[in-house]
């Protein structure tokens, strides 16, 4: 841990400029392909409880994340 100030700037910023690019899209990707596996497989999208508690677990994920980043870090600007 750290009390400097400008090294607690940089982390905030640089995490929500890493969110901003590559978590947008890996967060879509990874919904998208998680989904079109469950459908067009044998799996199936709401065949078993565990893949339907799976989905939900990503999504709740995924707009939490979102919240998170979006939110507090915005806020959080020095």
């Amino acid at each position: 841990m750290t009390n400097d100030i400008g090294a607690i700037k940089a982390y905030y910023l640089s995490m929500l400029r890493l969110e901003q690019t590559a978590g947008r899209v890996s967060i879509i990707g990874t919904v998208i392909t998680g989904f079109s596996l469950s459908i067009l497989t044998k799996w199936g999208l709401l065949k078993f409880y565990w893949l339907i508690f799976k989905e939900i677990i990503t999504l709740i994920c995924m707009a939490l994340g979102f919240l998170f980043i979006y939110l507090f870090l915005d806020l959080k600007r020095f």
